[in-house]
């Protein structure tokens, strides 16, 4: 083997080492990700979509001496199967406003009497979910609830 192979070879593995170095590197980050967001939101994965805790990207980013783009990028186009074996994107877990939703679809399905997006927000509110009424108006809409009038 000429001395240029060689040194082509030791390029090649090399390169090879500087790959798998990298792919560890990117593993053992959404390894750390995965540990913090877990406890986190241990309520979420215990009781479901009421459970979910406001989390931000940056947040974890702060909490992990990493940059957000780090976050964004090593959970963006992930998947997590939670212990009730159902998978989810990774960008779930920060969705606060999932939390509130499912409340306001509970009270609009336990309803008394239709509520007004205002009372709902102030209901909303008294469980932990401050929101305004023009959100509840945006959340009912996208779930597909329709206003008190029409109930």
């Amino acid at each position: 083997m000429s001395a240029q192979e060689q040194r082509q070879i030791q390029e090649q593995v090399k390169r090879a080492q500087n790959f798998l170095g990298f792919v560890q590197e990117r593993r053992n980050t959404l390894e750390r990700v995965t540990v913090y967001v877990a406890a986190r939101q241990a309520s979420f994965l215990l009781e479901g979509p009421r459970g979910l805790c406001p989390l931000t990207r940056a947040e974890v980013a702060e909490a992990l001496g990493l940059h957000e783009s780090t976050i964004s990028r090593a959970t963006k186009d992930k998947f997590v199967m939670l212990p009730n074996h159902r998978v989810v994107p990774y960008g779930m877990f920060f969705q606060a406003a999932l939390s509130a939703q499912d409340a306001l679809r509970a009270l609009v399905e336990g309803e008394p009497h239709p509520y007004t997006d205002s009372e709902l927000a102030d209901l909303l509110a008294a469980q932990g979910h401050p929101i305004s009424r023009r959100t509840v108006t945006k959340y009912r809409r996208h779930m597909g609830i329709l206003p008190s009038h029409l109930r």
